[in-house]
């Protein structure tokens, strides 16, 4: 989930102001991080060593991710940004995220920036599926081998697709599918996410909102959410899919019978965690307050639609 540093709003007083005010500073700050931030790897051919290093799980230090990696009618195309913004696969390439983009817009596929640095489709295969089958395990304990090999398994069609896939290009099936389905979640599912028993985290998004045709980054702080995601039985990419085309996300989870206060209470509970994360012996009158406090932003965000002002 996206946490901000510090604590994004003050116990008492928060405004649809802040709100505001969090998001534009976030979207300004991440445009003039990705605009000016130099690297310190170089464009390198890496090593047998470092590549077998990479593959056995201990990358260099990741770099600045970006997005819209990929483009289509000369839009910015997230569709793969999620495989992509993988510091194991950077790491692997010898390349961090900018330069990628700026390899794959000029038309070359993943594949082939890979076979420049004499890294093999094979490996690149092996880099990415290992790191989504983590994500999708993330936070389980004692996960049987059978079942995570039969995700690496699932996952690598989808690899395969995006390290062949060329920019300006449409996909294959419009988008790349996720391994999660979209299913209904069961009432079982709802009420061990409101227990605090998320299933796997979901990948995240950037800009679910738009506003003037341009990303709105004002409720990702809040929609960006494992224990939400877990909750719709949905992904973040998916999520922002679906507010695309002009549903609230009170509209979309009522498709899946999941009510307006469960959302409310799944969202409050993990922002007032985040205000009290790293405190002991919190009262139970001030987290009461905050779960209070941040409920009308909560609302603010789940009844808002994409291109309308807040």
């Amino acid at each position: 989930m996206l946490y901000p540093k510090t604590k994004l709003f003050t116990a008492l007083g928060m405004s649809t102001a802040l709100l505001v005010g969090a998001g534009s500073a976030y979207a300004t700050q991440k445009k003039e991080i990705n605009e000016s931030v130099e690297t310190v790897n170089s464009m390198k051919e890496p090593t047998p060593e470092e590549i077998q290093k990479v593959l056995e799980g201990k990358p260099t230090p990741s770099n600045i991710k970006v997005e819209g990696l990929f483009s289509l009618n000369g839009k910015p195309d997230y569709t793969a940004d999620f495989y992509l913004n993988d510091e194991n696969l950077l790491s692997l390439l010898k390349i961090n995220a900018q330069e990628l983009k700026q390899e794959l817009a000029t038309g070359k596929s993943v594949v082939e920036i890979a076979a420049f640095k004499n890294v093999t489709k094979q490996q690149v295969i092996n880099v990415i599926t290992k790191t989504q089958t983590d994500v999708q395990f993330k936070g389980e304990n004692n996960v049987d081998s059978k079942q995570y090999e039969q995700m690496l398994k699932n996952i690598e069609p989808i690899a395969i697709q995006v390290i062949e896939h060329k920019t300006e290009t449409p996909w294959i099936n419009e988008s790349v599918e996720t391994v999660n389905s979209m299913k209904e979640p069961t009432p079982e599912e709802i009420q061990k996410v409101l227990d605090g028993k998320p299933t796997p985290s979901n990948i995240e998004a950037e800009g679910l909102f738009s506003l003037n045709g341009k990303p709105d980054y004002t409720a990702d702080f809040y929609l960006n959410d494992e224990n939400l995601l877990s909750l719709l039985k949905i992904n973040a990419q998916e999520l922002r899919q679906e507010l695309a085309t002009g549903k609230s996300v009170v509209e979309i989870a009522a498709s899946k019978n999941v009510t307006k206060q469960q959302m409310i209470n799944v969202i409050t509970k993990t922002q007032t965690d985040v205000q009290f994360k790293g405190e002991n012996n919190v009262d139970s009158k001030q987290y009461e307050q905050m779960l209070k406090n941040i409920e009308p932003k909560a609302i603010l965000v789940i009844e808002h639609k994409t291109e309308t002002p807040w």
